[in-house]
């Protein structure tokens, strides 16, 4: 094991490497001692500032010494400190509130457990992908030392340890279909996954946190619902439904008229995280989409592309700065093409309006008007990156018919008359051909024949 260095303030690198039974201080912004924690278990990849921690007060029958934070927070936590493995803490002029206790390995286990279920049910509610630790570190020695068995997140067929024999009577490959609850990158909500003796798993009563290894989402781990007699159509409609309700999000009646200030076409309905964020799922935020259709839209052409383009990203498990990048990896546009930088900002706006705005981007005009310019770009660099055809630009736009000030009823009743004109002449022109008698010396034929006079 490479030494473990510990930084004086918490860094990207501290936190790639930070173990369950590791400590550290944190000075919250609203008061005026540190206070200690231990890490219990993340709750997701390498590097995440979110863990279940313990605190002194981890006794408490409410369970409120144990719990989830986000210790990267910069609206609550304003200076974190590590301690060193053995727990020894630097000198600080500030007060420590410290643990008074001295833990067993069993013990410290058993705390773990404890913030590992806290941990998963967090993963099981928000999805994600996870990166489960495999060793601890023993109070006060610092020696890190291999998880138990039953604190491994594995499978059936891929553990090398022995099971302890309690543990491996709940550990059988689980029966029945299992829906995915939370959308993943290729994966929608609803759909089934099949579980195999090989993959890794972890069993949570009705629940399967399935880690995924191939896909888009490889890597990831995706939560499962069994699903008993639902199909995935009604298992989706359920989840939807729980989450208007959990949101309190009251749907409109069929045919039911309502007011402005009760359904406006220009916003979704906004949801937020367990923080109390604005944020809404990308896939979640395109099945949510409605395209309204008025009299007096401003695009002539009156064709919508937005929700395609949306739609298809969604297809690719990509939300839109993610395709957008995919894109331009794949097409390298030269450095000195500035359209890179321009499709990314359109990406970045409509993210931004998507997930934390929430706005019914498919009714808005003016998304239309951006969708336009992102496909202008794309089909411009589509045949060669480095020599961009932007032949027939004019038409993108929805409004511009290629002439100023050419009506367009009058430019197509001309190209009507011009076309029935062409066809007259050309009718004229077949009569005339068959009208003209034939040459009676071809050229090339012979000029001394017989039948001439001698």
């Amino acid at each position: 094991m490479r030494p473990h260095v510990v930084p004086a303030v918490a860094d990207q690198e501290f936190w790639k490497r930070v173990m369950p039974g590791q400590r550290i201080l944190i000075w919250y912004r609203d008061d005026d001692v540190y206070h200690e924690r231990v890490a219990l278990w993340p709750t997701g990849v390498s590097g995440t500032t979110r863990w279940a921690f313990a605190t002194p007060d981890h006794a408490e029958r409410d369970g409120s010494g144990i719990y989830v934070e986000d210790a990267g927070s910069i609206e609550d936590v304003s200076k974190v400190v590590p301690l060193s493995l053995s727990g020894k803490r630097p000198y600080l002029d500030e007060d420590i509130y410290a643990f008074a206790d001295v833990f067993s390995n069993s013990q410290l286990l058993d705390l773990i457990r404890k913030g590992k279920k806290e941990a998963l049910e967090i993963v099981a509610a928000e999805g994600g992908s996870l990166e489960a630790p495999t060793s601890f570190v023993e109070w006060n020695t610092g020696r890190c030392v291999d998880l138990p068995a039953d604190l491994l997140f594995r499978g059936k067929g891929r553990s090398q340890k022995q099971p302890d024999p309690g543990r491996d009577r709940t550990r059988f490959l689980p029966s029945g279909r299992w829906a995915a609850i939370s959308p993943l990158p290729g994966i929608r909500v609803g759909d089934v996954q099949v579980l195999k003796a090989e993959d890794d798993f972890t069993i949570l009563d009705n629940f399967v946190l399935l880690k995924l290894t191939d896909g888009l989402a490889a890597g990831q781990v995706a939560v499962l619902e069994r699903l008993d007699d639902r199909t995935s159509t009604s298992f989706r409609a359920g989840q939807r439904k729980q989450a208007l309700e959990e949101f309190e999000f009251q749907e409109k009646p069929a045919g039911e008229a309502a007011s402005a200030s009760q359904d406006d076409a220009r916003t979704m309905s906004v949801t937020t995280n367990r923080r109390s964020r604005r944020h809404k799922h990308f896939q979640d935020a395109v099945d949510e989409l409605v395209e309204d259709h008025y009299d007096d839209w401003p695009l002539r052409d009156r064709v919508r592309t937005r929700l395609h383009l949306l739609e298809r990203m969604s297809a690719d498990g990509l939300a839109p700065i993610a395709w957008i990048d995919s894109y331009l990896a794949r097409k390298r546009y030269p450095e000195s093409d500035r359209s890179s930088h321009e499709l990314r900002a359109i990406a970045q706006v409509l993210e931004t309006a998507l997930l934390y705005d929430q706005v019914n981007v498919t009714s808005l005009a003016c998304f239309e008007y951006m969708a336009r310019r992102l496909q202008l770009i794309v089909a411009a660099h589509a045949v060669d990156v480095n020599n961009p055809a932007y032949a027939g630009a004019e038409f993108y736009g929805g409004n511009e018919d290629g002439d100023e000030l050419v009506s367009p009823e009058l430019r197509k009743k001309v190209l009507e008359g011009m076309k029935s004109q062409a066809k007259v002449l050309e009718v004229q022109q077949k009569q005339k051909e068959l009208k003209t008698p034939l040459s009676r010396n071809p050229k090339g034929g012979s000029k001394g024949g017989g039948g001439g006079k001698t």
